[in-house]
């Protein structure tokens, strides 16, 4: 069994309404680089798509080649360091820690909170709403902190730091809307 892919180019396997995918779409658009697309049904994977990713989650990404990366913010920042010019990282090395750091804050402080509404009894979600406050509150401090100059994370430069959470962030709204006690 095989699996389709570009050989001359990038092939993202990938899906529109995952917010991991929507990673790396951005950072191989903000930097510029041509990639072939293959969409992935998330409720009915092709039957190749082990041989790609043997997890079966989206994004992977193969290489010329022949490599395959998965985990997208690892792929962002193979994009990152494989395209240098895109500025996606900075090049000084304690900017480029401040993103990584950003964006690992983000990761173990809210990432995970707005999903745990998802299912949530009607009972615990007073309780689940005020964790993700305290979340976004230790978040926005966070930012304030490191980067009060702002719009973006580096001042006036758009980097991994927005590309690894905004994906997220227009999603909280939403999945407090999914829970009905919210609205």
């Amino acid at each position: 069994m095989s699996f389709p892919f570009d050989s001359q180019k990038l092939t993202l396997y990938s899906s529109k309404i995952c917010p991991f995918a929507q990673r790396v779409f951005w950072a191989l658009d903000e930097a510029g680089i041509s990639y072939h697309l293959e969409e992935i049904d998330l409720k009915d994977k092709p039957t190749w798509y082990p041989l790609v990713n043997p997890a079966g989650k989206v994004p992977a990404l193969r290489l010329p080649e022949g490599e395959i990366l998965v985990e997208s913010y690892l792929i962002t920042e193979y994009i990152a360091d494989k395209y240098p010019e895109s500025n996606l990282l900075p090049s000084d090395p304690l900017e480029k820690f401040k993103v990584r750091l950003f964006i690992d804050f983000f990761s173990n402080n809210v990432l995970r909170t707005p999903y745990q509404l998802l299912g949530t009894p009607d009972s615990e979600v007073p309780q689940k709403v005020a964790e993700i406050e305290k979340a976004l509150t230790a978040f926005n401090d966070f930012l304030v902190k490191h980067s009060p100059e702002g719009p973006y994370f580096l001042g006036d430069r758009f980097s991994l730091a927005e590309i690894n959470t905004m994906t997220f962030i227009e999603r909280l709204d939403m999945a407090a809307k999914m829970s009905n006690s919210l609205i």
